[in-house]
């Protein structure tokens, strides 16, 4: 492509607009900033402005697609729920709106580490919402470098060390959370806060805690 920047700006109404990115079959490091609101990895970067809805498709092929999403400055909610073995759908909420979103993304054909990180505040939030069946959420959080959620086989994702919280949700079915907690560094607790709800039915999750030193 002659270009080298690219603005999408969707205009009114502000309810419908849909914005989708398709990769090549090579290798692609595709990279989503919410702040400013841009997309690497697809040749130009993409901005974008009053775009509701992105999908995001890397392609396919025997290239490996990776996924980087990159929080804002304010204290942000990421809300990740995965529909495949390389797919999911995430969206942002910011301390300036809590109860309104930012664009919704769905990604698919990215095979390769699917990361979220926070931006610059101190109170960054990952909720993982599993499905309405039977469930095993996996937390791994032994260390400060390599913490990953994963609903079932479903696409994981990796938190970067500026996710402070994450919040994993069972939703309906019998649900399994595996916890795999770090001691803390150097003595103090600033490891990551997990917080688990089971959903519905009230009487039918279970919550199993690891000792670190044993996985």
């Amino acid at each position: 492509t002659p270009f080298t920047d690219i603005t999408v700006d969707g205009g009114e109404p502000d309810a419908s607009d849909l914005l989708s990115l398709t990769g090549a079959t090579s290798a692609e490091a595709i990279v989503v900033n919410l702040e400013p609101s841009t997309i690497t990895g697809f040749g130009p970067t993409v901005s974008f402005i009053g775009i509701e809805d992105v999908s995001l498709d890397g392609g396919g092929g025997a290239g490996v697609d990776t996924l980087t999403v990159n929080g804002t400055s304010l204290d942000d909610e990421l809300t990740y729920r995965p529909t495949g073995a390389a797919a999911g759908i995430f969206s942002n909420r910011t301390s300036s709106d809590p109860d309104e979103p930012t664009s919704v993304f769905s990604f698919s054909a990215i095979t390769g580490t699917f990361t979220v990180a926070g931006g610059t505040a101190s109170a960054d939030e990952m909720v993982v919402e599993a499905t309405n069946s039977r469930d095993t959420i996996t937390i791994n959080a032994t260390n400060r470098t390599t913490n990953t959620v994963q609903v079932n086989a479903l696409k994981a994702v990796a938190l970067a060390t500026n996710i402070e919280v994450v919040r994993a949700l069972g939703r309906d079915g019998n649900d399994t959370f595996v916890v795999n907690p770090a001691p803390g560094v150097a003595g103090s607790l600033d490891n990551l806060l997990i917080y688990v709800d089971g959903g519905a039915p009230g009487a039918s999750d279970a919550l199993v805690v690891q000792d670190p030193d044993l996985t």
